[in-house]
């Protein structure tokens, strides 16, 4: 009977065709896996006692490649990538180096070696060269190494905060044998006349704080004082009334 052309097929029959392969997939790993593990557990005993060879008779294969363990050539394949290789990676370099063996996958063989503590796991299924570091030791490593950091040439320098002006400190009020409305009136007396500026003048002199201005406005108002204005001048002048 003829294969059925895929144009003929629909699309719900090659989804159920598909789904049906990859639950099998997962069956078939397994007995994969297993086998592998098996050859793996013949060649580690294999390679572990080796029958001596008779007298005049072939070498073991072990010997004839030189008689190096299988751990020696994951070394050798890692020691090539510092940065760490997969373990189908490590598994195709070991077989290009001439490992002696029949069998067509050692993937487990190499796992095992790679899980035995001489190499250290760098990634999920990326292995490098050297013994996996104690716990910490890798990140105080880094940080001891770690440059110190350098000045962006390009980054701003941060504002300094602009520092306040000093307040003036207030002028504490002070204790006088005369108040500011007699102090007015005693500059005033014998006839005199003062412009504002020079009664403020006097007022700041003798340590009062502020201005006479509310003072003067309120002896003008009580009709003790008498002000008249300057003509072009800012200002008034004053006389006791």
């Amino acid at each position: 009977m003829p294969r059925p052309s895929l144009s003929n097929v629909s699309i719900a029959a090659l989804r159920n065709e598909i789904e049906r392969r990859v639950k099998k997939l997962a069956s078939l790993k397994a007995q994969r896996d297993a086998l592998d593990r098996q050859i793996g557990e013949l060649e580690g005993a294999a390679g572990a006692a080796p029958k001596a060879a008779a007298k005049g008779g072939p070498k073991p294969a072990a010997t004839r490649a030189g008689g190096k363990p299988l751990s020696a050539y994951v070394k050798k394949a890692l020691s090539r990538a510092a940065k760490g290789l997969k373990v189908a990676e490590i598994e195709k370099a070991v077989l290009k180096a001439g490992y002696p063996t029949k069998a067509k996958s050692i993937y487990n063989p190499v796992m095992k070696v790679l899980t035995g503590g001489e190499f250290r796991r760098v990634a999920r299924g990326v292995y490098a060269a050297g013994r996996k570091a104690p716990h910490g030791a890798a990140e105080k490593l880094a940080d001891a190494t770690q440059p110190p950091a350098q000045a962006n040439p390009e980054a701003k320098p941060e504002a300094k905060p602009e520092a306040k002006p000093e307040a003036k400190p207030k002028a504490k009020r002070g204790t006088f044998s005369q108040s500011g409305d007699q102090m007015i009136l005693g500059l005033l007396e014998g006839g005199k006349t003062l412009t504002t500026a020079e009664i403020n003048q006097a007022w700041i002199g003798a340590g009062r704080a502020g201005r006479a201005d509310v003072n003067l406005s309120g002896l003008v108002k009580s009709g003790k004082l008498k002000r008249e204005n300057i003509e072009g001048k800012k200002g008034s002048r004053y006389s006791l009334a």
